[in-house]
């Protein structure tokens, strides 16, 4: 038997040219095995759904990050918790990988300085993922 438990709902921001990113966080994830599907609804009524993704979250090993500041599109990212072999990717608004970065942590409030004075002013988008299954994802924008 599939069990299947909506968390959220998103609207579309309606007919653009642009890439548009839409985002929506499981606020209160169960802990063990959690997987994720998401499914896009079109102006017709056709679904289209994902494939599955699976995070295994325990109770005290939530890896958090925070965007800490940004300038000359230098941005520093603290990352909160122990990470051994995770990896930190950064995507265009278009959802292209630009930047990966391996992240090995002793502790928490390291920190990963990441250039992208290469890329031109937009959102971007970075997911930390850990060998564990756990994941932090967060945006920047760069102006």
């Amino acid at each position: 038997m599939e069990l299947i438990t909506p968390i959220g709902n998103v609207n579309s921001a309606g007919y653009s040219i642009s890439s548009k990113s839409y985002v929506f966080p499981d606020k209160n994830p169960l802990n063990g095995k959690n997987f994720y599907r998401l499914q896009q609804v079109d102006r017709e009524g056709h679904k289209t759904a994902s494939k599955v993704l699976l995070v295994n979250q325990g109770p005290g090993n939530n890896i958090t990050v925070a965007l800490a500041y940004q300038s000359a599109r230098q941005v520093r990212i603290n990352i909160n918790g122990k990470i051994n072999n995770g990896n930190l990717t950064i995507h265009d608004g278009s959802g292209r990988k630009i930047q990966t970065h391996k992240v090995n942590t002793a502790d928490a409030g390291s920190a990963l300085n990441i250039d992208l004075s290469n890329y031109p002013p937009g959102v971007y988008a970075y997911q930390l993922v850990t060998p564990q299954g756990y994941i932090s994802q967060g945006k920047i924008l760069l102006r």
